[in-house]
């Protein structure tokens, strides 16, 4: 919002609150678990409820082939609004290996690196059609993966109001000349990471006029009373009953409490954990 022109969703008719933001991304849909599918998924649900929230991609469910599964045309994924655009190609992976062998190690011009774009797929010129024609109608643009055509191309369409989520690592493929191009282009960039961040203002002539390390987040369950805290209340410690031999919770003694044998307990007991925790 410190880069968008205030009078951006007034113009258009909605409040100034709610903007009808538009999601571009190679492939999305509830089962696709792909890390930047489902991380542009877990995005646009959450500013879903309060911005009109469109997501534009392909019928691809398959980033090996690219083959369309899903029917092109609208559809709506847990209350987004998803446009789906056809392929006009699948993609030859053994064919795509051996141009991408020959285009890291050889010189070559940017018609060469375009042609590399079109073996790598997803290769979807409805989307970019539809992206062209249609951008005026978004208040913002939010690419996900500096890597696929969709990104590339469509970042074209209205740079001064698009944000990039690179997701981006260093690799062969992102020391392309089309890549030094795309990230000089977005009005705003938004890093997984300060790692990430720091590798592509050190490669590249990042001009953006806003840039955070937003990464992704974790939803939390709701707050649930723990033995400790259940025990606390009457005064008591979640260390009364102590364990046998064998670790497990003496049931005879006159301070055990079944909720410290349920499962996990022992776990806690030892490392003295008393409240949510997560386990990675």
């Amino acid at each position: 919002e410190t880069f968008w022109p205030d009078s951006a969703p007034e113009a258009a008719g909605r409040p100034r609150d709610r903007m009808k933001i538009a999601f571009i991304v190679q492939r999305y849909g509830a089962e696709i678990l792909g890390g930047s599918e489902y991380h542009c998924r877990l995005i646009a649900e959450r500013l879903a409820p309060r911005h009109q929230v469109e997501v534009l991609t392909t019928c691809a469910a398959d980033y090996i082939t690219w083959k369309n599964e899903y029917p092109e045309g609208s559809d709506r994924v847990r209350g987004v609004t998803v446009r789906r655009f056809a392929n006009a190609r699948t993609r030859d992976i053994q064919a795509f290996n051996r141009y991408s062998e020959w285009i890291f190690n050889n010189e070559h011009s940017r018609e060469d690196e375009i042609e590399w774009l079109r073996h790598q797929g997803p290769w979807c010129p409805a989307l970019l059609e539809y992206l062209e024609r249609n951008h005026s109608q978004y208040d913002i643009l939010i690419f996900f993966t500096y890597l696929y055509a969709p990104t590339v191309l469509g970042m074209t369409a209205a740079p001064h109001k698009s944000i990039l989520v690179p997701t981006a690592h260093d690799e062969p493929a992102i020391h392309l000349g089309i890549y030094k191009e795309l990230f000089s282009l977005p009005a705003g960039l938004a890093y997984n990471t300060d790692v990430e961040r720091r590798f592509l203002t050190t490669h590249f002539s990042v001009r953006a006029v806003e840039e955070e390390t937003i990464g992704c987040g974790v939803d939390l369950p709701q707050a649930q009373p723990h033995g400790r805290d259940r025990g606390a209340d009457r005064g008591e410690s979640a260390d009364d009953a102590a364990p046998d031999d064998e670790g497990r919770p003496d049931e005879s003694s006159p301070s055990f409490r079944p909720h410290l044998a349920q499962r996990g307990s022992m776990f806690r007991r030892r490392h003295r954990i008393h409240g949510p925790f997560v386990l990675y």
